[in-house]
């Protein structure tokens, strides 16, 4: 089985790549090759300027597989539906485990230095 329908060991279920991360995987991959030390950040800034300058016709063979393997992932996991994480508001309380970690300056209001 491909590496994109295959189960981490947690039982994540990695979703199928749209036609930009198909694409992208081709050309870092040639990046990395070139340019053996370039920043992994670079890399993307590069990879995402390069993708906006393609046109529709020279997107369209990645789009055409990402439709693929789509298709190929639906018929592993039929039953899949893509549950982001929920990130915390600011509104949302922080767990007590993250309190911990906040310095003294976070909890307490600046008091005039003159009092005492």
């Amino acid at each position: 089985t491909p590496d994109y329908v295959q189960q981490r060991p947690d039982g994540h279920i990695k979703r199928p790549m749209n036609a930009f991360m198909v694409w992208s995987q081709i050309q870092r991959a040639k990046i990395i090759k070139e340019k053996p030390n370039m920043h992994n950040a670079a890399i993307s800034k590069q990879l995402g300027s390069a993708w906006k300058e393609l046109s529709a016709e020279e997107r369209l063979p990645y789009m055409a597989e990402s439709q693929r393997l789509k298709r190929l992932h639906k018929q592993h996991y039929p039953d899949y539906k893509y549950k982001p994480k929920k990130r915390n508001s600011k509104s949302d309380p922080l767990p007590e485990q993250q309190q911990l970690y906040l310095r003294p300056s976070h909890k307490v209001a600046h008091q005039d230095p003159n009092q005492t």
